[in-house]
């Protein structure tokens, strides 16, 4: 008996994970079914990624000459400083400026792409 109540925990647990990986699958295709979430989720992925580089860039040009040998070494001496945060510094605005241009931006390139199937569709 105690074997059988093993088995049937097994089965309930895969049909748990089976049914939160089918949950997640559906977040993913329904945030792709609206764009302007997606434009806005584009926009924090691309802000996460280049708010870095962008703050490293505007300190080594803000920089007196020969403060830093490079980029990276600017990079390093901000992580020395500020630690992995400074690296973020000003992410709020650079975000506020993102987010609204890729929701924009897609909002409008999806809006193009229905007049232009519906264009096509017309035959003309």
């Amino acid at each position: 008996m105690p074997q059988r109540q093993a088995v049937l925990a097994r089965r309930k647990a895969d049909r748990v994970r089976a049914d939160r990986a089918a949950g997640a699958a559906a977040a993913v295709v329904a945030v792709a079914r609206r764009p302007g979430r997606a434009a806005l989720a584009a926009g924090l992925a691309t802000a996460v990624a280049t708010s870095p580089l962008d703050v490293v860039k505007t300190r080594f040009m803000c920089a007196a000459p020969g403060t830093y040998a490079g980029p990276l070494a600017c990079a390093a001496a901000v992580v020395r400083a500020d630690g992995p945060r400074g690296l973020f510094r000003g992410f709020l605005p650079y975000y506020m400026q993102i987010g609204p241009w890729s929701l924009v931006m897609f909002l409008a390139y999806e809006a193009i792409g229905k007049l232009a199937r519906r264009f096509d569709d017309d035959g003309g």
